[in-house]
Order: C-alpha cells, then sequence, then structure tokens
C-alpha cells in the first residue's frame, strides 16, 4: 500500500513499476512501495514520464519546465530546465513518441518543447508557443492531453487545436 497526497501530482512509469508523486516529487517502487528518491529543488504542479521511462518532465510555480535523468536513482537527482513560461506552469502532454512535450501555464499560454535533442540554453528546444482560446475568467490550463496522432493537443474544457500551429500540431 502506498499512500499519495490529495492533489499532489502523479506520473506512472510505462512499464508501470516506478510511481513518481507528490509536490516535491518522490519516486516508489509499485511492487514494494520502496522509496527510490526525492526530487528536490523545485516544488512541482504536474509531472509526466517519457515513454522510455528513463525521464520525467516535470512543471512548477517558478515557471520552469524540467526534465529529470532518471537512469540511475541515487541522492541526488539533477534536473535540466529546458525553458519557462510567464506564469505558473500548471501542466503537461507528452507525445507517444517521447519527440514533444506540451505545456500549459495559469495564463493561458501553450508552449511546445522539441525532446530529444540537447536544449542548452534553455528555451532553445521551445518548437512554439501560443494562447489557448479560453475566456477572460479562467484562462488557467489544468490539463492537456496530446493524441496518439501527435497532430491534437486538448485541454480539459475540450478545446481542440490542429495543424495550424506547427508542422505537429
Amino acid at each position: 500500500k502506498m499512500q499519495c497526497p490529495g492533489r499532489a501530482p502523479l506520473a506512472l512509469r510505462p512499464d508501470g513499476k516506478m510511481l513518481a508523486t507528490g509536490f516535491v516529487p518522490q519516486l516508489k517502487d509499485t511492487t514494494t512501495g520502496q522509496l527510490r528518491a526525492t526530487l528536490t529543488g523545485v516544488r512541482v504542479k504536474a509531472l509526466a514520464y517519457l515513454p522510455d521511462g528513463n525521464t520525467l518532465a516535470s512543471c512548477s510555480d517558478d515557471r520552469t519546465i524540467r526534465l529529470w535523468p532518471l537512469r540511475r536513482l541515487d541522492d541526488r537527482v539533477e534536473s535540466e530546465i529546458i525553458g519557462q513560461h510567464l506564469a505558473s506552469a500548471l501542466c503537461l502532454a507528452v507525445s507517444t513518441d517521447g519527440t514533444l512535450l506540451a505545456s500549459g501555464a495559469n495564463d493561458g499560454s501553450i508552449k511546445l518543447w522539441a525532446l530529444g535533442q540537447p536544449h542548452a540554453p534553455a528555451d532553445k528546444g521551445l518548437v512554439t508557443s501560443f494562447q489557448m482560446g479560453t475566456e477572460s475568467k479562467g484562462r488557467a490550463l489544468t490539463s492537456l492531453l496530446l493524441a496518439p496522432d501527435g497532430k491534437t493537443l486538448v485541454d480539459r474544457k475540450s478545446t481542440r487545436l490542429n495543424s495550424s500551429h506547427s508542422s505537429r500540431i
């Protein structure tokens, strides 16, 4: 049995063997419940594993989008900041092939990041950014989903975007 704080971000590794949970993410073995690592340095709002299960993406109130390499779990897992929003980053979605990451922010902005390549300096991996067609009230994006075809992005309000924003979205 594993305890997960209410409303805390959750992400299950694609093979189902590791759960990332918490505002200060803890990685737990799903078979034994054993704590394998704690990712420190930032309070996160959302978590998402990349399809290979070796990298965890996070976004946070400090506006950053981070990648956490998890090939070796030890006392100190260092994150890589791949970019940031102008407002608190609240949600993430990863393409099924692991080459694209979408992040959404409190101001209704969405950014798409190219993955699988070095990202220094920050924002170099930015593919595109745009404002979601949201109302003046409730502009915050609280969840995103990238469709398996990589051409459709959906938010909780079921707003759909298509190839007008990039070659993939």
